[in-house]
Order: structure tokens, then C-alpha cells, then sequence
């Protein structure tokens, strides 16, 4: 297939989608207020997303989406689904972002059940229903390529499997309808997008419960509890840039220079302001 080719339709009255939701269903201003004081008011999009799921599940059959949430898992092995026993069975770092998953599921799904009075008595209370809907929203939902900010469900457009390597996309068109398109020429073989960032496998694992054997590289686990500065982060403190290289062995260069920054604060601090300083002025010499 050569780059361009279209591969699936998705009709945008089709597409489940966290604009529309919150247009269906209004604001939810004492949910909103409980999610704010949760420290989990960036997930707003997917708590919408949720409740539209929940309402359609509630239609049963006669919910144009019946078929397509039949089709989907009921098993997941991510970050919610684990046990405090799971958390002390994996490396910090995973440990710590699957922990964070389940606190969202906690105050997202579960801390907001009693606040949504236009579900059934029978739905608010049953908490295996929230928690797959949360699941499903959490591992198959992607932002809308238009820029929109929406987030949204692409029904069976969300089988593709993850590669670090991808091969499609979702691209709109001026009408909103959904195309996965490929995004390079693709030989005989599967067809796959990328969910995130593909150097940080603790991430892929607590959200999506799978470790991605593609990955060219890994997150180095620097820092991990420590208090991280706007310094730290100028200096190139991140997931995606702190990194092990698999096949080469190599580091990248900002971990040597987070090093060193730690290294010369604990020793020097007016030689380690030099150091920041040069590095944000691009000063090489110096560093």
C-alpha cells in the first residue's frame, strides 16, 4: 500500500466523542468541582467520555454501539487492575505509574458515581460496569487529529495494534469523518499506530498493560523521587530524552548533564549555576 492510502472509514456519527458528550450532557459543575479537588481535573475528557459510554450501555440492544462494546475486552492487565501486591512486584518507577492509573480510576470512575443523577440507580451503583468503562475509555480513546482537543472513540477503528514503527493514523476530513491512513509505504504484513511515546514502556504498561519489545529505548529511572525543578527540566530532565539505548547500549546526552548538574549541586553550587547557565546559552566550550 503506498503512504496515503486509506485503509478505514469512520463516519463521524459514528465517532463517541468527549466534545459531543459534554454538549449532550451539559456541564456537570458538582462532578467537575469534586474532580478539581481531586488533583485529577486534566481528565475531564475522559470522565465525559465515560458517562457516554454508560448511557449508551444502558440502551442495551437498541444502542447503536451494542455490537461494538460486545466486541471488546473484559480482561485487562494495566495499572487500575493491579493489586498493592502487583505494585511491589515491578520496578519502581512502572510501580509508581500504575499507581497513578488507579488513582485515577479512583476519583474519576468510582469518586463520582453518586454525582451523576441522569444514570439509573441500578448503573451508578454497579462499580464492574464504571470500572470497564473507564478501562475502555483509557485504553482505546485518542485525541482527535484536527486539533480540536476532542477525544474520541473510533469503533473497530481502535483494533490496531501498537508498533514503535507505525504504519497508519487517523486523519480527518472537512466534515469530520475518520480515515486511517497509512503514513508510510507498507508491504504485506500488519497494519499498526503508535499509542504513545515508545521510549517509555513503564507508561505502556500501566496504561495500556503490555511491554513493547520494539522499543528501541528506555526511560533511565534517574530521579524517580526526586523533586524535580524548572532547572532540572531545562537541563533536559524528561522521560522522552532520558534514555538507555537497547541495541547500542548507549545514554543520551541529557542524562550527563542531569548528572552532572545533581553532582555539582551537591558539591559546588555556584559552579553548578555556571554549568546551568552554560547550557542554556548553548555555551558547549564551557559545559
Amino acid at each position: 500500500l503506498p503512504a496515503g492510502t486509506s485503509v478505514m472509514y469512520i463516519p463521524s456519527d459514528v465517532i463517541l466523542s468527549s466534545n459531543r458528550a459534554i454538549a449532550e450532557f451539559g456541564r456537570l459543575e458538582e462532578a467537575e468541582s469534586l474532580l478539581q479537588a481531586n488533583g485529577v481535573e486534566n481528565e475531564m475528557r475522559e470522565f465525559y467520555l465515560m458517562l457516554k459510554i454508560l448511557v449508551e450501555l444502558e440502551k442495551g440492544e437498541e444502542s447503536p454501539y451494542y455490537h461494538y462494546f460486545n466486541g471488546l475486552p473484559r480482561f485487562f492487565a494495566n495499572g487500575p487492575s493491579m493489586t498493592p501486591f502487583c505494585y511491589r512486584c515491578i520496578p519502581p518507577f512502572a510501580a509508581k505509574l500504575c499507581q497513578k492509573e488507579r488513582v485515577k480510576l479512583n476519583h474519576v470512575a468510582f469518586g463520582c458515581k453518586s454525582r451523576v443523577q441522569f444514570l439509573s440507580e441500578k448503573t451508578r451503583g454497579d462499580s464492574l460496569l464504571w470500572e470497564w468503562a473507564f478501562q475502555i475509555v483509557y485504553t482505546r480513546s485518542f485525541e482527535a487529529p484536527d486539533g480540536s482537543g476532542d477525544l474520541c472513540l473510533y469503533p473497530i477503528g481502535d483494533m490496531f495494534n501498537h508498533a514503535t514503527e507505525a504504519n497508519v493514523a487517523y486523519e480527518y476530513d472537512e466534515a469530520g469523518n475518520c480515515y486511517v491512513q497509512t503514513t508510510t509505504d507498507v508491504a504485506a504484513g500488519p497494519l499498526t499506530m503508535t499509542y504513545s511515546d515508545p521510549t517509555n514502556p513503564s507508561y505502556l504498561l500501566a496504561r495500556y498493560g503490555f511491554l513493547d519489545e520494539s522499543s528501541p529505548a528506555s526511560f533511565c529511572k534517574l530521579g524517580v523521587d526526586w523533586h524535580i525543578t524548572d532547572e532540572l527540566i531545562n537541563m533536559g530532565y524528561s522521560t522522552s530524552t532520558l534514555l538507555f539505548y537497547k541495541d547500542t547500549g548507549e545514554v543520551s546526552e541529557q542524562v550527563w548533564d542531569v548528572l552532572l548538574y545533581k553532582y555539582l549541586g551537591e558539591e559546588d553550587v555556584g559552579r553548578q549555576q555556571d554549568f546551568y547557565q552554560a547550557h542554556m546559552s548553548g555555551d558547549y566550550e564551557t559545559k
